[in-house]
């Protein structure tokens, strides 16, 4: 039986996800919101170790499926490749146990020798987890709660292609929405979030099979557009609750659009090319209008063919964009496509960058992560192996740390011995179902205090099973102070229920 590794990164998670009010940037799709590969995170490290890991897991089967993950739960598809038996994996986010998992027998069928059984990736929102995949007699799409009982499924018909599928499923308000550009009959689709029921389909012309994922484009003050690329209707803008065309530039891509369409300085920016390698290029398109008065233009081209990134999708920090291409790393200026520099650093990519804290992370298909600086300038700023090959993206889980906690609610600076720290009023009792698993993730441990001496460390060390008590509105605990300590810091913060201390 084949495995796939899964490895959390404490670095990923630091400090985790404290109570679950909190505000934190979920990571539901193929790229993340809207499937940028952008995240807010800012506390995820250059390198890392095998020890820096919060766990690591193997997962049955193997795939190129990214993780997407609401909350602490983490959901991924995998394979088994002598047989296509497709799972679909709910994993903890803290500590990596299988929560479920479901098997759906299939037939082996052709692939391209570097697709998998599970290449697309699944779709979450607060109800349920979407999840799509192919046989040439049927195109299934699913939903599952987040207990992991089915809720419905689809079969779409035939998917006609020799490299099998891997476009991956959004959600848009009430609608999943799934690309089926394939070799054979071919149409977008969206049905309803809760039933599966279809809400609209438009037809598409025949071409070669396209595995680009949509996003939404939000032109200023006028309704959103739903984003398809491909080879056979080059962009289109459709009304993503209708299906209705705004508007369509055909043309603009003479080969398998497999990347995902990204957007920047306001225009809509995709690639195209082959495997059998030549001819490769990126595009930028100035978007239509809903009224026939503006008309999509093609407005630039990169045509170099090593440096076009053939399956992954670019990323765009502010008005720059990074390609990833056959071994070279490109930076452009995505108003004009001028080329600010370019860099080889060996290898092939099919994975897609993603852009955490002004910083790149991509993986190498060899099982390198290397980050980059997010700037005009190249700078290497770290790589670390992860031992195994790699075709899929990463996903980032935002961690809310303790600081970020603190500084999003700061009611006033206070000292202890002379040092300030920024403190925070807790609203006890805290429901024990919160607090305990985000201090079993951080490894702290919880001091309680008399109130009227806060400047010591002193008093009984309570761990997350001891938060039932302090949860009791009749238990005197509730009284005293909690400080927690950070594991492997010297950075004590001081939670305090009663009112703040005077400003040093």
């Amino acid at each position: 039986m084949q495995y796939r590794a899964v490895m959390l990164s404490l670095a990923c998670a630091v400090g985790c996800l404290l109570p679950g009010n909190l505000p934190a940037q979920e990571w539901t799709r193929f790229r993340g919101p809207n499937g940028t590969g952008i995240s807010d995170a800012t506390t995820i490290p250059v390198k890392w170790s095998e020890n820096d890991y919060n766990w690591k897991i193997e997962l049955p089967g193997v795939g190129h499926s990214s993780p997407v993950l609401w909350g602490n739960k983490l959901f991924v598809m995998s394979a088994l490749e002598d047989s296509a038996t497709r799972i679909v994996l709910c994993i903890n986010a803290d500590d990596g146990s299988t929560l479920w998992s479901k098997e759906f027998a299939s037939a082996v069928h052709n692939k391209h020798v570097l697709n998998s059984f599970a290449s697309p990736t699944p779709a979450v929102d607060a109800d349920h987890v979407y999840v799509c995949w192919s046989t040439p007699d049927e195109y299934t799409l699913m939903a599952f709660d987040h207990s992991g009982n089915l809720v419905w499924k689809r079969d779409l018909g035939q998917f006609t292609s020799q490299h099998s599928c891997g476009t991956s499923p959004i959600v848009y308000q009430d609608l999943v929405i799934l690309g089926n550009d394939q070799d054979g009959p071919s149409y977008l689709i969206a049905v309803n979030r809760k039933t599966g029921e279809t809400v609209w389909q438009k037809p598409r012309e025949t071409a070669v099979v396209a595995y680009s994922t949509p996003c939404i484009y939000q032109p200023p003050g006028k309704p959103a557009e739903l984003i398809f690329n491909s080879q056979a209707h080059g962009v289109t803008s459709l009304d993503p609750l209708t299906g209705k065309t705004n508007w369509e530039l055909k043309g603009v891509f003479d080969k398998r659009s497999v990347s995902s369409p990204v957007i920047v300085s306001g225009l809509i920016i995709g690639s195209c090319g082959s495997g059998a390698g030549g001819g490769d290029y990126v595009a930028a398109v100035r978007p239509g209008t809903i009224d026939p008065s503006g008309q999509p233009k093609e407005v630039w081209r990169m045509t170099k063919a090593k440096a076009t990134p053939y399956v992954p999708t670019m990323v765009a920090k502010g008005e720059l964009l990074f390609l990833f291409g056959k071994g070279i790393v490109t930076c452009m200026k995505g108003a004009t496509g001028e080329e600010i520099w370019q860099k080889s650093i060996g290898g092939n990519f099919f994975g897609s960058p993603v852009c955490v804290n002004d910083r790149l992370y991509c993986m190498r298909e060899d099982g390198e992560c290397l980050v980059l600086a997010a700037t005009d300038k190249y700078e290497l700023l770290g790589s670390t192996p992860l031992g195994d090959s790699s075709r899929s993206t990463p996903a980032v889980a935002k961690a809310s740390t303790l600081a970020e906690w603190i500084e999003s609610k700061p009611d006033t600076w206070w000292s202890v011995d002379g040092d300030p720290l920024l403190t925070s009023i807790v609203d006890f009792p805290c429901p024990s179902d919160e607090l305990a698993p985000a201090i079993r993730r951080i490894g702290a441990t919880l001091v309680l205090q008399d109130k009227d001496d806060k400047s010591t460390a002193s008093g009984e060390q309570v761990n997350a099973d001891r938060l039932d008590d302090l949860s009791d509105t009749n238990n005197k605990s509730r009284q005293k102070t909690l400080l927690l300590s950070w594991k492997d810091s010297d950075t004590d913060w001081l939670l305090m229920e009663d009112e703040p201390l005077t400003e040093p």
